[in-house]
């Protein structure tokens, strides 16, 4: 183990003496001869008895002359007080009272029938001591090298082109990670961005190395309002970063490979915009993974790859696993920056006390197929896991099916080749669907009370079988509902609070994940999100075909009437279907879509498994690994890439205030007729291939796509009639967020709260 990481796990009562820390030590005053006797007397036993010694007197003698000194205090005290209440003596008439010395009462003694051994010197100790333990408790760190040894190992291929970069090391605190990345890169200039004092110590150990490359700069270069200037400083002419590692100051588009940032973001300090506090870890990647849009920042001469340690809880703000999560901060950062995690310890999603069901997890069979298809990707990069090192597999929170079956039924799977072809599958969709609605409404024979029905006998009638194996790891609300409802009535019976009674049985006897039977509500939930994914599977070959010279008017049309219907059935049972129906819509087809829209599935490998003793006072970290992405924003001649990267956000964040609304009542909310207008610019939404509907107003804002919010962009420049003064419009209808930085929700379930037709639970 290094110096440093002896020094950083040393004894508390060694801490209070080595590590340098920001704190004042609070000095126990020494009692004055001026003190009342009655305050002397309230003195510590050990210290009366030490000065009793000292004078030659003994215990007894020195109690003696306690009680009389206190006798005589009263006898002053009730005779000024006596003095006070009859006005002045006689002999005092006409004389200007002298200002009496008073004193303020002496604190109680707390230790008195206790024996102790205290003295000042322990007690400033242990009052440092506290607050080192408090520092390190609010600003934790990873300190197990072997993690760090891991961690880089696997990311080494991937680093392999950073070797004598310029590395810019934010917090790096007691040094550890920096020297471990230092040695792996050899970089040419490594600045250490500490500004806090009491990490001095570490710091100096790596500058005053023999012909080190590092350079201290006490500057904040994250969870501070300033860190613009900081910026500014390191990147000016004279500047600390070498000149070779800049490029042109305009900013290209690819990454600069020059320059690597990474850091911690653990103080665990919020920030405040427009009167509201947001995590201070949070704020600052979304500032960073803006900045790379505007060349600003550490991005000032190109996007520079990051790698941030970050508290674990924030990790889920830029990678929710589910459509539904996706808020505004989510969509800006993925536009700027490819997040995913590197290191990871546990799952972050909670759950309810009364509802074990409640989940913000997908279906297993989704993870189960990412992690085949993230596989592939890691072996492409080469890289290849730690020996003894295990894989941190995200979403699996130990309730899948135990049949372990992966993914397989895709939306976009090409089923068809012909328009004859595809005129017979809207027939045939037509007739199942007439056949569900009309006369026999469910033609699956069932002897089973309450309407349930084996799962195995729901598969012949589905098109996508594996949604009936979705609900039975997540059912419908309205099976939870039912299930805490007898949940609470089973509490109530065990705590004789209700009147025992006979109660009928129930699919919620079985644990999660588990269940063989679905109700009545799961099963035609099943069939409209089965029949929507059919009716979305023939719209991609319709624009297939159209795209060949194929002539599909009427097909098209009559799909698009067809989706209305399903619509309008959702929407007649709405507290009923609508939730648990667009929760199973969206999962199918963000996962297979061409371009998967949640960066959780387009992450290039599987994070590592690490462990609360990995980190110091046992907080879990995460290793955030942020990749530039090629975005361009720039409309020659009308924008350039700030001006574009600021409209970009602003209507980011006022469309997503209707985010589960359909993109055409956002749109023309924005502005007049821009629903049609603008969609007409953007053709990514009307192609189902590339995630977008035949009719737009079957797409909801969630679900709009990077290439679609960059079409956007573009056209609401080249589009001529938006309004003028757009830019105050934007701002002042856009009552959620700021636009001096807001990061939106911070929690899976702030980012449903706001949203009816969202809440699950």
């Amino acid at each position: 183990m290094s110096k440093a990481a002896q020094r950083l796990l040393r004894k508390p009562n060694e801490l209070s003496h080595t590590l340098r820390v920001v704190f004042t030590p609070v000095v126990t005053p020494v009692p004055s001869e001026s003190w009342s006797v009655a305050t002397r007397s309230k003195k510590h036993p050990a210290w009366a008895a030490a000065k009793n010694e000292a004078s030659g007197v003994n215990s007894d003698e020195a109690n003696s002359t306690r009680k009389q000194s206190r006798s005589h205090d009263r006898q002053v005290s009730h005779r000024a007080d006596r003095s006070e209440k009859n006005g002045p003596t006689q002999s005092e008439a006409g004389r200007v009272p002298k200002p009496t010395r008073t004193s303020k009462p002496a604190p109680r003694d707390r230790t008195k029938g206790r024996t102790t051994t205290a003295t000042p010197q322990s007690r400033v100790e242990t009052r440092t001591t506290s607050a080192v333990l408090k520092a390190a408790r609010t600003r934790p760190e990873v300190v197990s090298e072997q993690l760090m040894d891991d961690v880089l190992e696997y990311l080494a291929p991937t680093l392999e082109q950073y070797k004598g970069c310029t590395i810019i090391d934010l917090h790096p605190g007691s040094c550890l990670w920096s020297r471990k990345v230092h040695n792996l890169l050899s970089p040419k200039c490594h600045l250490l961005l500490e500004p806090e004092s009491q990490y001095q110590e570490y710091v100096d150990d790596l500058v005053n190395e023999p012909q080190s490359t590092y350079k201290h700069i006490d500057l904040p270069g994250a969870m501070h309002q300033e860190i613009a200037a900081t910026y500014n400083q390191l990147f000016q002419d004279d500047g600390p970063i070498p000149v070779s590692d800049r490029v042109s100051s305009s900013g290209p588009l690819s990454a600069n490979p020059a320059i690597l940032v990474i850091g911690s973001l653990n103080r665990r300090k919020s920030l405040r915009y427009s009167g509201k506090s947001f995590s201070g870890s949070v704020a600052s990647i979304y500032h960073f993974c803006y900045g790379a849009l505007v060349n600003d920042y550490m991005h000032r001469f190109g996007p520079v790859r990051m790698l941030l340690w970050t508290p674990e809880q924030d990790r889920i703000h830029f990678l929710p696993e589910r459509t539904m999560y996706r808020n505004n901060s989510e969509a800006t950062v993925s536009m700027g920056m490819h997040v995913q995690t590197a290191v990871a310890v546990e799952q972050i999603i909670a759950r309810r006390k009364l509802n074990e069901w409640s989940s913000r997890s997908r279906w297993s069979g989704f993870h189960l197929a990412s992690e085949d298809i993230v596989r592939a990707r890691a072996a492409q990069y080469g890289m290849k896991v730690p020996e003894g090192r295990q894989l941190f597999h995200l979403g699996s929170d130990g309730k899948g099916s135990s049949k372990k079956q992966a993914a397989k039924d895709s939306p976009y799977q090409i089923r068809y080749e012909t328009k004859e072809q595809v005129g017979q599958a809207i027939d045939e969709l037509f007739r199942r669907w007439n056949e569900r609605t009309t006369g026999r409404r469910y033609p699956i024979p069932t002897d089973l009370p309450h309407g349930k029905v084996p799962v195995e006998k729901i598969y012949p009638y589905l098109t996508f079988p594996d949604l009936a194996d979705a609900l039975c790891e997540d059912p419908s609300k309205s099976f939870k509902s039912s299930a805490r409802t007898r949940t609470r009535s089973d509490s109530g019976i065990q705590q004789g609070s209700l009147p025992k009674m006979e109660m009928e049985s129930s699919a919620w006897n079985e644990k999660p994940g588990k269940l063989t039977m679905l109700t009545g509500t799961d099963i035609r939930i099943a069939f409209l999100a089965d029949a929507a994914l059919c009716g979305m599977n023939l719209e991609l070959h319709c624009k297939i075909l159209e795209e060949q010279g194929v002539d599909v008017t009427e097909l098209k049309e009559s799909l698009i009437k067809f989706a209305d219907t399903i619509v309008e059935q959702v929407e007649c049972k709405r507290q009923v279907y609508y939730a648990d129906f667009h929760r199973l819509v969206d999962d199918w087809t963000s996962f297979f879509a061409p371009s998967q829209l949640l960066m959780a599935d387009r992450r290039h490998y599987e994070p590592l498994q690490a462990d609360p003793a990995d980190f110091n006072a046992n907080q879990n970290l995460c290793l955030l690994d942020c990749i530039p992405t090629d975005c361009e924003l720039e409309v020659p001649g009308l924008a350039d890439r700030r001006q574009a990267a600021l409209a970009c956000r602003d209507i980011i964040n006022f469309l997503y205030q209707y985010r589960g609304q359909s993109v055409t009542s956002a749109l023309e909310k924005l502005a007049p007729n821009a629903s049609t207008d603008l969609v007409n610019l953007v053709p990514a939404i009307t192609d189902p291939r590339k995630g977008g509907r035949l009719d737009p107003k079957h797409l909801k804002v969630r679900q709009l796509t990077c290439e679609m919010l960059e079409g956007l962009t573009r056209a609401w420049f080249e589009w001529p009639f938006k309004p003028d003064g757009w830019e105050l419009n934007i701002s002042i209808s856009d009552g959620e967020y700021s636009r001096t930085g807001s990061t939106g929700p911070l929690t899976p379930e702030a980012v449903t709260a706001s949203d009816d037709s969202d809440i699950l639970d």
